[in-house]
């Protein structure tokens, strides 16, 4: 399957998590869910993110990468992938306060591909030797935190195209901002995957949404 929409839960409280988990109706059409861990260490936010949430039999849900808006993110990558859930990809923020080749490098060893996130304001040429140890960029269309935010615009379309001709073999995500009028121009830009939360949530036709980007 080619995989452009990805849904993207932050959950407030574990009814939500464990509401969002059971859209069954949903996991045909898409092999990876993102799960948003917020613990307040970065960003004024917290997420429900406890790997025991996550059901099984694991083979009926989607693979997961773990977007870690914390600043220590090794401890609750380990947590996941001990637990047994499918975790595929851990994606960390360029702007923890401490260095990101040994977390990617540990992430490697566990077998998960990383990925660099870079909020709106973080120029990607300030992490140039990173990116290149990582499997992929996410680039922030909103500051995160919070889903439902509108798109930045203008200024985060070129940062994707500036991104796609410098890291061509790379994998470029978008999170946030990702409405049916935005996509377009996200892919447009040169993304290959969008990480929807609203998108999908609020849609009464969340289906047929990733049916439609995700063939």
């Amino acid at each position: 399957m080619h995989e452009v929409l990805v849904p993207a839960i932050l959950a407030t409280t574990e009814a939500n998590f464990c509401a969002r988990i059971a859209r069954t109706d949903l996991w045909t059409f898409t092999p990876t869910i993102q799960i948003d861990v917020l613990d307040h260490s970065m960003f004024d936010a917290e997420s429900i993110f406890d790997p025991s949430l996550y059901p099984t039999p694991y083979s009926l849900y989607p693979h997961i990468e773990l977007h870690l808006m914390v600043q220590n993110p090794l401890p609750i990558i380990n947590a996941w992938k001990m637990s047994g859930a499918p975790v595929k990809r851990a994606i960390v923020h360029a702007e923890i306060d401490r260095p990101l080749k040994p977390i990617i490098d540990q992430i490697h060893k566990l077998n998960l591909e990383a990925e660099i996130a870079l909020n709106p304001e973080t120029d990607v040429s300030d992490f140039s030797h990173e990116i290149q140890e990582a499997d992929g960029i996410m680039i922030m269309g909103v500051h995160p935190g919070t889903s439902g935010q509108l798109f930045l615009g203008d200024t985060i379309l070129q940062k994707i195209a500036e991104t796609r001709e410098r890291f061509s073999h790379h994998q470029i995500s978008v999170d946030g901002g990702v409405r049916e009028e935005t996509v377009h121009a996200m892919l447009d830009a040169g993304a290959d995957r969008l990480a929807a939360s609203s998108m999908i949530w609020k849609s009464d036709h969340a289906a047929d949404l990733l049916k439609r980007y995700n063939r």
